[in-house]
């Protein structure tokens, strides 16, 4: 009971981590700003080491102690869900906010159900090789089959190459999203109903470390008030 009342507590908090700078600190050029096939690079990272800015999923939930994995953000990552949108096309945005390349071998990238636990089964599932470069970004679309390593039917606008996850983001009701590492929540984002439009997303502010808020759509690109 003690460590299901932590889980509450922790599922109950908004953690927003100090930011150094309005402007990410990673100024690789384009001879070094590199990604390989699971990421696009824009040559302009989120600070270096800065600590996670990670919403808390809401206490909509009474059963977290029933969750298979609970949706409190319990362990770290330099991977960060950046921007989220789920008007008209619906798309998520990671970010790697280190100086170092990281595995997104075995992560999972999944909604929330309606008992308010991350639907680990219908969650898109990176594959062993799949990687992210420093600054990088990855650009996920939704409501497609997904398939393995790097698609070409994407958007309309943003990066070329995407990756494909079947579940859709609730505009109208608000939904959360939650990126999992070996059975945690190492980033996550409560998207408020009716705040996603065709001229707004939901991301981070400052780009890649910063908290959320509405934003200009911006897939493969830093985020924008």
């Amino acid at each position: 009971m003690a460590a299901c009342l932590r889980s509450v507590a922790l599922f109950c908090t908004v953690v927003v981590a100090a930011c150094g700078s309005e402007t990410p600190a990673s100024t690789a050029d384009a001879a070094t700003a590199t990604v390989d096939a699971a990421g696009v690079a824009d040559g302009a990272g989120a600070a270096d080491g800065a600590a996670q800015a990670d919403a808390a999923i809401g206490a909509e939930t009474a059963a977290v102690g029933a969750c298979a994995v609970s949706p409190a953000v319990t362990g770290s990552s330099p991977i960060a869900i950046n921007e989220v949108q789920g008007k008209s096309d619906d798309w998520v945005e990671l970010v790697n906010t280190g100086s170092e390349a990281v595995s997104l071998g075995g992560m999972v990238l999944t909604d929330k159900g309606s008992d308010g636990c991350p639907k680990i089964a219908s969650g898109l599932t990176f594959p062993a090789a799949a990687t992210l470069a420093a600054g990088a970004r990855l650009l996920v679309v939704g409501k497609k089959s997904p398939l393995p390593g790097q698609q070409t039917d994407c958007l309309a606008i943003g990066p070329k190459t995407c990756w494909h996850m079947a579940f859709k983001v609730s505009a109208s009701g608000g939904d959360g999203i939650f990126l999992i590492a070996n059975k945690q929540v190492v980033s996550a984002v409560a998207v408020p109903a009716t705040t996603l439009t065709d001229t707004a997303a939901w991301g981070r502010i400052p780009d890649g470390t910063g908290a959320f808020t509405a934003t200009v759509p911006t897939p493969g690109e830093a985020n924008k008030k």
